[in-house]
């Protein structure tokens, strides 16, 4: 029986399948040589340390056995490190070992939302804007059942938030969500240029991840980012609409190419318009929440704090 990350307590021992998701470089420490793995598997991600002795050889055959992506059987220790359980192996008496039969739901995180009832949502959301140039844009997109398909599995990111199948689909309607609230509060914002922006803010991670047992970046991904890819794509559909209003084509754009909203997080140009300073805002409210919400609910620890990289430390009770 598949154990999962979820199933496991400090104190205690693994023994189950995991995906790969990183790989570090075999380094040397006071009793030899060691790497660390991120495993993973649907209910979360844990780290894990192969303490190897002097031989470094054997460490490195190893290490080289399996690859990012690959499915491996470990057995191992659950410890614990800055309030998180972590896995330790000592190859005396644990292992790790790449594995060619398992079953790749036990893999695939999924939205705890259901995909049908958010699709639905979704095609809702799309049917209240009336611009007929907007309206065209999205049903160009989400029209289209290929497309459609695509983006209600596609993930949100591959670590920071929504990292899982559905994911980019409920952050753009939460995005959404947050923004009608808003043009509730303010209303002289055009609300249907923020509603197909809002959709469609995020719409390059369609092709800047790819999922197998774990989710990856793709090259295109790596090398373009999604708010490059995002642009250019709606670019694209925009060329397909005939009389298409030059001005409303760049305030979608710039939609798109500034809702990071700020060129220490990525983006090419700082939000400089309501709309887009509201879609930028919407977007950080929901990915910086999610993570919050998701590292509580996964703390493993007895303490009140628990500390990450992307937010310090997090208070849990």
């Amino acid at each position: 029986m598949k154990q999962f990350v979820s199933d496991l307590s400090v104190g205690g021992n693994a023994a189950s399948l995991f995906s790969v998701k990183y790989k570090r470089p075999v380094t040397e420490y006071k009793k030899g040589w060691r790497f660390v793995v991120g495993l993973s598997d649907k209910t979360g991600e844990i780290e894990c340390n192969f303490w190897g002795g002097g031989d470094k050889a054997a460490v490195e055959r190893v290490f080289g056995s399996f690859k990012e992506g690959d499915v491996v059987r470990v057995t191992a220790v659950v410890g614990e490190f800055d309030g998180k359980a972590k896995l330790d192996i000592d190859p005396q008496r644990g292992s790790i070992e790449r594995v060619a039969e398992f079953d790749n739901a036990d893999f695939i995180p999924v939205s705890k939302r259901d995909i049908a009832e958010m699709r639905a949502e979704l095609l809702e959301a799309v049917r209240t804007v009336q611009n007929p140039f907007l309206r065209k844009l999205l049903d160009s997109f989400f029209g289209d059942k290929k497309f459609l398909e695509e983006f209600c599995v596609a993930p949100g990111a591959i670590y920071y938030h929504h990292a899982w199948v559905g994911g980019l689909m409920e952050h753009s309607l939460h995005v959404y969500r947050i923004c009608m609230t808003a043009c509730g509060i303010y209303p002289s914002i055009d609300r249907e240029l923020v509603t197909t922006a809002a959709l469609l803010h995020d719409v390059g991670k369609t092709r800047e991840f790819s999922v197998t047992t774990n989710i990856r970046q793709t090259e295109e991904g790596m090398l373009c980012g999604h708010i490059t890819i995002g642009a250019e794509m709606v670019s694209e559909k925009i060329k397909g609409i005939a009389g298409f209003p030059e001005i409303l084509k760049m305030k979608m754009v710039h939609c798109v190419i500034s809702h990071h909203g700020m060129l220490e997080y990525g983006t090419p140009k700082a939000p400089q318009f309501p709309e887009a300073s509201l879609v930028f805002h919407a977007d950080f409210l929901d990915a910086k929440i999610d993570q919050f919400v998701k590292t509580r609910d996964e703390a493993k620890t007895e303490d009140f704090r628990v500390w990450t990289k992307s937010l310090g430390d997090i208070y849990l009770k």
